[in-house]
């Protein structure tokens, strides 16, 4: 007799990874690169987002490094949109 199928269980979804030179767009007109998405190799699934203002095609202030809840927060918050170029 086949025993009963079990629910799978529900996990939240995993912040989507940038890739480097992703070009995106907030709220507030500003856009910001993606730099570069540096893994690291002891810890599996854990990385930093390395992300610069840019003016035009150049990047402006110092980049702002983020883990992936930082970059989460940071990515909902100025509503952070993909750039076609």
């Amino acid at each position: 007799m086949r025993s009963p199928s079990r629910p799978s269980p529900s996990f939240p979804a995993a912040p989507s990874l940038p890739r480097p030179g992703l070009v995106q767009c907030d709220d507030h007109g500003q856009v910001w690169l993606c730099e570069a998405v540096i893994r690291n190799g002891d810890i599996a699934d854990w990385y930093l987002v390395r992300m610069s203002r840019l003016d035009g095609s150049d990047p402006v202030g110092d980049p702002v490094v983020l883990s992936p809840s930082e970059y989460q927060a940071f990515s909902t918050r100025r509503g952070l949109q993909a750039v076609l170029l």
